[in-house]
């Protein structure tokens, strides 16, 4: 009988497209697959019979798999995070995966202590998700002249593209609290962890500030370059969205795309301070712009902001970076070297050959057939338990009214598809994977 495997998605754009590749490959050894949001995972472990669940992270709560461990289900992780720039970053592990995914042997040499002392099967598997920046997979991806005509933009104008990562900068006060506690859950080292991370939304502040005032100049001096600005999955969209309404000729917002549209029809390239969007440059050949602040370096391993062609602390400096790279004038200071990218590449995603989410399959389908166990049906308690998530929801829409009706208000037919944080469309709808299920099949991968 055929595995039952639930895929839990964590954002939609970023995480869904190599999901559903690995699921793709999966499907042709026969299992049968679920995808879900995060959110809704543990209902949907109560409402199926699920044996083995592929989640984003390890530091889970133990109270919300614990069930499904004791019943036999297997948790395997497939970090999206696996390459985390942050000095010291360790996750707190509460409950062990049986199979975990790391990007690199840094990671592994971090969480090998899982192996010894819980027997948790570590792989390195490198990084999944940059098939897509590679050349075997480019067919799979929209054209760049698909995507000028999609936002508009002329095949003369030159376009830069900025990926933000301001995230937690536009919440209110009370929610950075509540996560800066939230981060004791998470991470060692739980009062350092908390401190650090006002330290990184005074960080996030100082880039905002730069990150402003240089689209301002490039608005400026440069009448026939296009700015396109990528939020991070995870950030409030408005302040973003606002500014692409007060210069509709200058400025466009990609929201419902993942990465790689973005840096395909990029000409130039700024990121925030240790954004892995700047490597993802280093693979499709973008030229990268990083900005720093004289606290980058107190927060992210200086690894991690080596990799740019250019570094920007002063905004004015961006005169001189578009007029090497855009104007093509002599004397670019571009810093890198294709070895040091190849050192990079090596040291912190393993290996670059745009076959990793089928190495990913193959292990998991080795992994399944090996540990695969008929899950009993749930008994009475459980069946309290998944009561019990479905009044937290109702109690959760009921807290969240306001909110809504104020969403649907909202005349903004973009801000209506945002959630109570202003993210936009993060989640995962039933049926999502099927669309890159029909693109995979079309290229018949």
């Amino acid at each position: 009988m055929a595995s039952n495997i639930l895929f839990a998605v964590d954002h939609k754009n970023r995480d869904l497209p190599s999901y559903s590749l690995i699921g793709y490959y999966l499907k042709k050894y026969g299992y049968i697959l679920k995808y879900v949001s995060v959110p809704n995972v543990r209902e949907e472990l109560y409402k199926g019979r699920f044996e083995f669940l592929v989640y984003p992270k390890p530091n889970y709560s133990k109270n919300i798999f614990a069930d499904f461990v004791r019943q036999g289900g297997k948790i395997i992780v497939i970090d999206t995070e696996g390459n985390n720039q942050e000095i010291e970053h360790k996750y707190k592990i509460n409950l062990p995966p049986h199979l975990y995914f790391l990007w690199n042997k840094n990671s592994y040499d971090k969480y090998e202590y899982l192996n010894k002392k819980f027997g948790t099967e570590l792989v390195i598997g490198g990084y999944y998700r940059s098939d897509f920046s590679h050349a075997n997979l480019r067919s799979i991806l929209t054209s760049k002249n698909d995507l000028l005509r999609e936002y508009k933009i002329s095949k003369d104008s030159k376009i830069i593209t900025l990926a933000s990562s301001l995230l937690d900068f536009f919440l209110d006060d009370k929610t950075k609290n509540a996560f800066a506690n939230r981060l004791k859950e998470l991470r060692e080292g739980a009062a350092d962890s908390s401190l650090k991370y006002y330290d990184e939304i005074e960080n996030m502040k100082e880039l905002y500030e730069i990150t402003n005032s240089l689209i301002q100049i490039i608005i400026k001096n440069y009448k026939n370059i296009i700015i396109i600005i990528k939020p991070h999955p995870n950030e409030n969209i408005k302040h973003w969205r606002n500014f692409a309404l007060s210069y509709p000729n200058n400025i466009r917002l990609m929201l419902d795309k993942p990465i790689n549209d973005l840096l395909i029809m990029s000409d130039l390239h700024i990121a925030h301070n240790a954004c892995t969007t700047i490597s993802e440059c280093m693979l499709m050949g973008v030229p990268s712009v990083e900005i720093q602040t004289d606290k980058s370096n107190l927060l992210y391993n200086e690894d991690h902001l080596k990799i740019s062609d250019y570094v920007l602390t002063n905004p004015k400096k961006i005169n001189d970076i578009i007029d090497y790279e855009i104007k093509f004038k002599e004397g670019s200071s571009r810093r890198n070297t294709s070895s040091a990218r190849s050192k990079y590449i090596k040291k912190y995603y393993d290996i670059f050959d745009g076959n990793r989410c089928l190495f990913y399959s193959n292990v998991i389908n080795r992994y399944c057939s090996e540990n695969s166990k008929y899950i009993k049906r749930f008994n009475f308690n459980h069946y309290q338990t998944l009561f019990r998530i479905w009044i937290k929801k109702i109690i959760k829409l009921i807290i969240n009214t306001p909110s809504i009706l104020s969403k649907l208000c909202n005349l903004d037919p973009i801000m209506k598809k945002t959630d109570f944080r202003g993210r936009y469309e993060n989640r995962i709808n039933n049926g999502d994977e099927k669309v890159w299920f029909s693109k995979f099949e079309k290229n018949k991968l």
